[in-house]
């Protein structure tokens, strides 16, 4: 991936003021037996002293490798199921949803924090309106988990120009997440999360943080209790009072491989568009 398909002035923070972008569509429960997940897409670069965003895709593929892994720590510990890049391989419509979906939460990002004006009521404007039936059927769900991270650093050279640079002219790079729910019945997003990340997603321990506080809020819906958790987990998560639902099949142990959405996989913005069209 290039800088061409976020901007570099889109990947340094900023400060941004105004309407907030709603994350749930109300009244649509996530049922978390029926929540399955595949892997993030993942933007990781350097930040220049000239200005300039390099892409560091060996950090990216590590940023990858440990955010697979807690993802799939995760939903196992609320009964829901990862599936890694070579298991969707053949599923109709999965590589459309997955484009699709990581230009909707590029957008869902920018109005975030604040670099693109807040252009709709709530994430459930957001379609996908091709056949997800296949998908359906082969990954055993109703729900699917997307996330989308942007992974960035300065180097010495821009902090030591921070450092020397009066507040106007510091800039640093962004490091944020989005984390979506698309309903596959209808193609829907329900529910989405924004992050600043605060942790190093290159880690095992840094990734399973960043992932279990994005999820918090979707997986402690309606809970109480505690939950002994599978390692590497940590403690953050209770347990789920999980609806009865026929599981769907069990996805294979997922494996270090670069995912549809992978730091290569080039997207563009998301159009402007009315709320009876499909970003």
């Amino acid at each position: 991936m290039t800088a061409r398909f976020l901007g570099v002035a889109g990947l340094l923070l900023s400060v941004g003021c105004g309407p907030t972008l709603g994350m749930r569509v109300p009244d649509a429960p996530v049922v978390q037996a029926r929540l399955a997940a595949i892997p993030p897409f993942v933007r990781s670069f350097t930040y220049g002293a000239s200005g300039r965003a390099t892409d560091t895709d060996e950090r990216g593929y590590e940023d990858v490798e440990h955010l697979n892994e807690a993802l799939a720590c995760r939903l196992s510990a609320h009964g829901g199921r990862f599936y890694d890049g070579p298991s969707l391989k053949g599923i109709d419509g999965m590589a459309e949803l997955s484009l699709w979906g990581t230009r909707a939460m590029a957008d869902i990002w920018r109005q975030s924090n604040g670099t693109r004006d807040v252009r709709y009521k709530n994430v459930g404007h957001y379609r996908f309106r091709e056949d997800a039936s296949d998908i359906r059927e082969k990954l055993g769900a109703d729900f699917l988990l997307l996330t989308f991270f942007i992974d960035g650093h300065n180097t010495t050279g821009r902090n030591v120009l921070n450092i020397l640079s009066p507040l106007s002219e510091k800039s640093t790079a962004r490091r944020e997440a989005v984390a979506c729910v698309v309903r596959l019945d209808d193609g829907r997003l329900v529910w989405c999360a924004f992050r600043r990340l605060d942790q190093r997603i290159d880690t095992t321990a840094g990734a399973q943080n960043t992932v279990d506080q994005m999820l918090e809020p979707l997986l402690h819906e309606g809970e109480s209790g505690r939950l002994e958790e599978p390692e590497p987990c940590g403690r953050l998560m209770r347990p789920a009072n999980l609806p009865s639902a026929a599981p769907g099949p069990v996805a294979t142990t997922p494996t270090p491989s670069p995912p549809p959405s992978s730091p290569k996989q080039p997207a563009a913005p998301v159009p402007q568009s009315g709320d009876g069209e499909s970003p």
